[in-house]
């Protein structure tokens, strides 16, 4: 777009980014959450990716708003995606959700995602051209792993603990550990909590438990007959149900 002949027509961009672009350096001791003055050290490809896409953008001389996204979930996620290939961790009893992990995690629901981005695009306010955005407080990592359990048939919520000891040591060699590892030990993925309550979060959809959509769509994906059936269940002795069926569904056998 910022080298298109159409520029002049473009009143705003706004990018969605990642914090992936910040990402952590090798050799970190303390993993104070991210803000806007955290310096780039992106280890993967798509973080690398977002800091050029950034760069690109702040070189346009473009009117634009760029959001750093934490983990973003919800219904239209990939298996392979975070959060989802957590929940399939647990649904295939995988050890590696068995253990209590500290490490924070800021999240974000896609339905709040994209409220801040046409908020962003139209809102009067004076925002900051790069900012972070939650919708909450940073979550432990097992504390994800028992809100998911609570939406399951057979929940299961003991986890085994990781001592002190274990997370100190895993510091002193933490330069050694794969970066997803240090996310479950670590706060590596965790953006100062100023960024909850700022801006839009009064437009935030709210929920019991914010990842009852993302459980929800994984069943319909796995088990499609469950959306594109209509089943009637009843136990009422009057015969509710069966003048139901007789009614509207005089096709049924």
């Amino acid at each position: 777009v910022s080298q298109s002949r159409y520029t002049s027509s473009v009143k705003k961009i706004v990018f969605s980014s990642s914090f992936g672009a910040v990402d952590r350096p090798s050799f970190l001791w303390n993993f104070k959450p991210l803000n806007e003055s955290s310096p780039f050290s992106p280890t993967s490809f798509y973080g690398k990716a977002k800091k050029t896409e950034e760069e690109e953008i702040l070189k346009s001389g473009l009117n634009f708003s760029i959001i750093r996204l934490p983990w973003v979930y919800g219904p239209g996620m990939r298996v392979s995606h975070h959060l989802r290939k957590v929940l399939y961790l647990i649904k295939k009893s995988s050890l590696l959700v068995k253990f209590r992990w500290p490490g924070r995690i800021s999240l974000l629901s896609v339905e709040n995602c994209i409220i801040s981005m046409i908020a962003t695009m139209f809102s009067s306010e004076k925002l900051p051209k790069t900012f972070y955005l939650s919708d909450g407080p940073a979550y432990e990592f097992w504390k994800i792993v028992n809100e998911f359990q609570k939406l399951l048939p057979r929940p299961n919520f003991w986890l085994i603990p990781l001592g002190p000891s274990i997370v100190f040591i895993s510091k002193l060699f933490q330069f050694l550990i794969p970066f997803p590892l240090k996310c479950l030990l670590f706060d590596a993925y965790m953006i100062d909590d100023k960024y909850s309550n700022l801006y839009f979060s009064k437009y935030f959809v709210k929920c019991t438990n914010k990842f009852s959509n993302l459980v929800r769509y994984d069943s319909l994906i796995n088990f499609p007959l469950r959306e594109n059936n209509i089943a009637l269940i009843t136990g009422a002795s009057s015969g509710i149900g069966l003048n139901l069926k007789n009614l509207h569904y005089r096709d049924w056998e």
